[in-house]
């Protein structure tokens, strides 16, 4: 693949970041209400559907990693981007535990997999938008 980061400015890499959130939110809002309708002794039938969206998750964290993290290794690591990187590795684990429930068709791991998944999306997009973008150096005078 080719370095998407090769000309990219923290400003577009950020825009990058906060649109593909946008789209995370809007995946997650329709995942949500599935998981609210995940019983014990069976799934929803829209779930593979909403699934099969959420499969592109791993997609759109490469792509952040692709954009965002090689800028945040210029600056001094904070306990911000710390958590971030290792934010990003807990929840390609526990993507990947959802998925396995749902290849093996084990119902009550796969809502309990899938809630924490919704909330450690969650939790890595306020950090996101709240801490690391706006300590990107040059967006405080752009934005």
């Amino acid at each position: 693949m080719e370095d998407i980061n090769k000309n990219i400015q923290p400003l577009e890499a950020v825009n990058i970041c906060i649109k593909e959130n946008k789209l995370l939110k809007s995946s997650l809002k329709k995942f949500r209400k599935v998981i609210h309708k995940c019983k014990r002794d069976s799934v929803a039938l829209e779930f593979p559907e909403v699934f099969n969206e959420l499969k592109s998750l791993e997609e759109q964290f490469d792509l952040q990693e692709k954009v965002l993290f090689p800028l945040l290794l210029k600056e001094p690591q904070t306990p911000a981007v710390t958590t971030l990187y290792e934010q990003h590795d807990e929840i390609r684990a526990t993507f990947k535990s959802v998925l396995s429930a749902y290849e093996r068709g084990h119902t009550a791991e796969l809502c309990s997999y899938s809630k924490q998944l919704v909330h450690e999306i969650h939790e890595i997009i306020t950090i996101e938008e709240k801490i690391i973008f706006p300590s990107i150096p040059g967006l405080s005078e752009k934005g």
